[in-house]
């Protein structure tokens, strides 16, 4: 293959992945209607695994993990997947889902203030000004001071559950690198899928319908919001930088706010869509490597990045929802 063909294959690739993730904020809100949010959030993990089990099974890429390693996997599952499905799901049927997006996207944020203690990278000035500015785009994309705008438990539990994918991914990048990556990111979702199975059951979060549209859905979510996507992201950082791949990651929560307006006639007003300006901005910043830092002795890199490059591997990522 050539490397225009190459590249035109990439861009395509990444174009439904980009499209799946963001169709999966609506095909979330859509699914809440036939299954409780836990229980739809532990079936997407465990159809996503069955898919990631299928893929490794046909490639014969499993094989590179030990125990202990499972293990860690399975527990890094819990902020990853259960956690973070967990609350997004939950507020799913509240929020927006473009806007709903926006908050989850604030991912590479929480990334920028963990890579502080994880990394021991320091902030610079203009980096906290961009995190000022993408937290303050918050403020303005709900409202908090209008009766209209979003409510305040959903929404903070969309940026908490943004927080713990942010923590697991710190984790999953400080444990896993090379061969082992692929295989964890089954482990990972199979313990965030027990995860969330167990908090059903001790919820009596148990709802669902039988039925097309919730198997429609549920594969959407499972095999290509999940394992296809999870697949295409791979497959390129086996190729490409991983800061290069990750920059492009804000068009997702754009695709969902399109989306979102076209197929669900979600109308964001004139502040709420300068604080999804504000917020795009940041992350747009943490991804591309516009923040520099000062650490003892290190060479600068921008948080995402320096998280992305974490390893030796060029793809030991995890990738967006």
């Amino acid at each position: 293959m050539t490397a225009t063909a190459d590249r035109r294959t990439a861009a395509l690739l990444y174009a439904g992945m980009v499209f799946a993730w963001g169709f999966n904020y609506l095909a979330v809100r859509w699914g809440l209607a036939y299954a409780s949010p836990l229980l739809l959030a532990a079936l997407r993990a465990g159809v996503g695994a069955m898919a990631v089990a299928a893929y490794l099974a046909l490639t014969r890429s499993a094989g590179h993990l030990r125990a202990r390693d499972r293990r860690d996997a399975i527990l890094i599952g819990v902020p990853t997947t259960a956690v973070f499905y967990g609350l997004w799901f939950t507020a799913a049927g509240t929020i927006p889902p473009g806007l709903a997006s926006i908050l989850v996207y604030t991912f590479p944020l929480w990334v920028s203030l963990l890579s502080t203690s994880v990394l021991g990278l320091l902030p610079s000035g203009p980096e906290l000004v961009a995190l000022a500015a993408g937290f303050g785009g918050v403020a303005l994309a709900t409202e908090p001071w209008r009766s209209s705008g979003l409510a305040l438990v959903p929404s903070l539990e969309l940026l908490a559950g943004a927080f713990s994918w942010a923590l697991g991914t710190v984790l999953f990048k400080r444990r896993f690198r090379g061969l082992e990556v692929q295989e964890a990111n089954l482990f990972q979702l199979l313990g965030g899928c027990a995860g969330l199975g167990l908090a059903a059951l001790a919820t009596g979060s148990l709802r669902v319908s039988s039925g097309l549209p919730l198997l429609a859905i549920v594969l959407w979510v499972g095999i290509v919001g999940t394992a296809y996507g999870y697949g295409v992201w791979y497959f390129l950082l086996d190729r490409w930088r991983a800061s290069t791949v990750s920059t492009f990651s804000f068009m997702v929560p754009v695709t969902a706010l399109l989306l979102s307006a076209v197929l669900l006639d979600e109308r964001p007003d004139a502040i709420q869509l300068a604080g999804v300006a504000l917020v795009l901005t940041a992350v747009i910043i943490a991804s591309t490597g516009g923040i520099p830092l000062r650490g003892a002795g290190q060479r600068p890199q921008p948080p995402l990045d320096a998280l992305l490059e974490a390893s030796a591997a060029p793809h030991a990522s995890t990738p967006p929802p």
